[in-house]
């Protein structure tokens, strides 16, 4: 199941994921809604 999202593997760490998964809520804030941010915690 993983081979097909190889691709688009570009954290080399978890500390990585979630600095960027921070920096977009921070980013983005204003234009999300609860359901967005449980939707990238969940995937997360």
């Amino acid at each position: 199941m993983k081979h097909y999202l190889y691709n688009y593997a570009n954290f080399n760490s978890k500390e990585e994921m979630d600095a960027a998964a921070r920096q977009h809520v921070g980013i983005h804030w204003n234009m999300m809604n609860k359901t967005d941010c449980a939707v990238l915690e969940m995937i997360r």
